[in-house]
């Protein structure tokens, strides 16, 4: 299982060397179809083998372990659990292999580093230390250290060196062992242990930018103020870059109710209507905006992140979108009020909204006859635009 202490080098440069890795050993899809047919005896659909292989990931053992579940006639789908992992209902092949093999031989803090770390689909150095509180050097040497004795840690950098824009090497633990270390985390750790290990990872992935990473965490637990918050820091870059599928893809994440809630969602999801071309919808989703921040005892800034807190803004948007209904609903000079108050509302840093504010109000005033007015408003607009002679 771990590498030789061998003089490899001197033996790779006289061309010496043969080296069989976990790569070179891994079965391949086909080869895993073949491997179950002739160990169980059992008519695996092509979509069951093709599910194992992915969970194995081709490791032999694994596959092993899998035949001898089946041999005790248990259900492939319940080996397969109700998503698709290995460790369904009945996983005591898988668990005492893992167990009795790998993690019982190993040093605590180094049990104590995989545990925190399973909760993660990838980390790297600094995400472990968010998670461990260790430091930078005890971090990587426990990396260092699985990595070596080959303990189902996988280099998601195949030539070590970092991809354009990362800072550091990500990782990830093989699928089979990640299952067995998080089942192993519910059964030691106190609840209150595992939520806060989820807000670590939420919190240090959200500020890196991995957003969605960081809300799949907090969904998990199901903590919707923390995700509000996190999700309406990201409504400024969502609205210059027009990006209505990510909008529409986090705010499914939420249910009704917990939208319902909080004005930041709402306005997220009164965006969305705009995008998608929903007038009707964004009306429906305006009202209920003002009714809740009418209601008794409702807090005004609940899920609205640090970037909307001021009420001056939040307003703006808010403003813009009920021009929008109007000047699609033909009420032209309802439309122009609105612009107009958008414009002083809105900061001109917030240039999505800033600018479809500018350009609703050009549009309303030549509908109302001010054409001559609109042009030059927009003929000023494009040249304090362009760039000062030098």
């Amino acid at each position: 299982r771990q590498t030789p202490a061998w003089p490899l080098g001197k033996l790779r440069v006289e061309n010496r060397l043969c080296a069989v890795g976990v790569a070179d050993l891994r079965f391949s899809p086909v080869e895993t179809t073949t491997y179950l047919r002739a160990h169980t005896g059992a008519a695996l659909s092509d979509d069951m083998a093709l599910r194992l292989q992915k969970q194995t990931e081709g490791w032999v053992t694994g596959l092993q372990l899998a035949v001898l579940a089946l041999r005790q006639n248990i259900d492939a789908q319940t080996l397969l659990g109700h998503y698709s992992a290995f460790v369904g209902s009945d996983n005591r092949y898988l668990l005492e292999y893992m167990v009795g093999e790998v993690l019982a031989h190993l040093p605590e803090a180094i049990l104590r580093f995989m545990y925190a770390t399973s909760i993660c689909a990838r980390f790297n150095v600094a995400l472990c230390q968010a998670l461990t509180g260790d430091d930078r050097d005890s971090v990587k040497g426990a990396l260092q250290f699985l990595e070596q004795a080959n303990l189902f840690l996988i280099p998601l950098n195949g030539d070590r060196e970092p991809p354009p824009g990362e800072t550091s090497v990500w990782y990830r633990y093989h699928h089979l062992m990640e299952q067995i270390l998080v089942s192993r985390l519910q059964q030691a750790a106190a609840p209150a242990v595992i939520v806060d290990l989820h807000r670590r990872a939420a919190a240090w992935l959200g500020e890196q930018g991995y957003v969605e990473e960081a809300l799949d965490h907090l969904v998990g637990i199901q903590d919707w103020e923390a995700a509000a918050r996190l999700l309406t820091t990201e409504l400024s870059k969502l609205l210059d870059s027009e990006d209505r599928r990510a909008i529409d893809r986090w705010l499914s994440f939420f249910p009704k109710t917990e939208i319902l809630k909080r004005p930041g969602l709402l306005l997220m999801q009164a965006w969305s209507c705009y995008f998608n071309h929903d007038i009707a919808g964004l009306a429906l989703v305006l009202n209920r905006i003002e009714e809740a921040t009418k209601s008794t005892g409702f807090d005004h800034h609940a899920g609205l992140a640090p970037a909307l807190e001021r009420q001056q803004e939040f307003d703006g948007l808010v403003t813009l979108l009920q021009g929008i209904v109007a000047f699609w609903g033909s009420m032209t000079e309802v439309a122009i009020a609105a612009a107009h108050k958008a414009l002083r509302l809105l900061p001109q840093s917030n240039a999505s909204s800033f600018y479809n504010a500018f350009f609703m109000l050009t549009n309303a005033m030549q509908i109302a006859g001010n054409g001559d007015e609109a042009e030059e408003m927009l003929v000023q607009a494009y040249r304090s635009e362009q760039p000062k002679p030098t």
